[in-house]
């Protein structure tokens, strides 16, 4: 569901960080080939992806959302178009 602005959120039950690496590397190959036909010449689009793995003791989305947007923040500064996870 979109979170605000330009920011997106799956919630992907029973899977984990890493098989939703495998989901972030398939979504950043579909966006790198769109980015192709970017409208504005010179501009490219970029997709950071942030994952987080539900812990023990979380018991709020809250909780999974905090961490998934410091991985969102995480993967910007590692220089974008790319995930991290935490």
């Amino acid at each position: 569901g979109r979170m605000g602005g330009d920011e997106f959120c799956l919630l992907l039950p029973e899977t984990t960080a890493q098989a939703a690496s495998v989901v972030a590397g398939r979504i950043l190959a579909a966006c790198e080939a769109a980015g192709s036909v970017h409208p504005t010449p010179g501009e490219r689009l970029t997709v950071s992806i942030g994952i987080t793995q539900a812990q023990p003791g979380d018991t709020m989305l809250d909780q999974l959302y905090a961490r998934a947007d410091k991985a969102l923040y995480e993967a910007k500064n590692q220089g974008r178009s790319r995930w991290a996870v935490m």
